[in-house]
């Protein structure tokens, strides 16, 4: 695959997509246009950008927002006493977190009462995808793609940050034209 070819209308946009391929890399951006490719719609710059470009927002709004979410769950872990120092529980990977979190039935019922293990597998899964600057759009784990994974975060973070969540998350798509079918949908 070849950027020149993919976009139909690299001719008329040549100047910026090679500035855009230059800083972003080429390959990147024959991942956006195949995903476009795959669901019919047409591999124009703008489409090609314009879904980069709400990717790239997806991935920074939920950055915040999950980085609140680890500290929170380190917060739990700390106040109830199941790790003593700053550093035996700092460098604790994700999967760590949810270990613990499992095996100590009364964190899950004081804070995660309503969170299946599922779940949190879920966040897990979209939390690397962030963390590794990879593609949101492309997350999926056991056939959930990533609107709902993004979907079972929200329903897990505290109440007073889901309000500000959905709004990053909906605004998005504001001066970008996508397909509604990358639109995450709250319910």
């Amino acid at each position: 695959m070849n950027i020149t070819k993919e976009i139909i209308d690299y001719n008329k946009h040549k100047i910026d997509i090679d500035k855009w391929i230059n800083i972003k890399g080429e390959i990147k951006y024959l991942e956006f246009a195949k995903i476009l490719e795959d669901i019919n719609c047409e591999c124009t710059w703008k489409n090609v950008s314009n879904l980069y470009r709400y990717d790239k927002r997806l991935q920074i709004n939920i950055f915040k927002y999950m980085s609140f979410f680890e500290e929170y769950i380190r917060a739990k872990l700390w106040n109830e006493n199941i790790f003593k120092e700053y550093e035996d529980l700092n460098k604790k990977t994700m999967n760590e977190l949810i270990d613990y979190i499992y095996k100590n039935s009364n964190i899950i019922e004081k804070y995660f009462s309503c969170i299946e293990k599922d779940k949190f597998l879920n966040i897990k899964e979209l939390r690397n995808t962030i963390s590794h600057n990879d593609i949101v759009i492309k997350c999926e784990r056991n056939g959930n793609d990533y609107k709902h994974l993004i979907l079972d975060f929200y329903s897990v973070i505290p109440a007073e940050y889901k309000k500000g969540l959905k709004n990053d998350i909906c605004s998005c798509q504001k001066r970008l034209s996508i397909d509604k079918k990358f639109l995450v949908v709250f319910k």
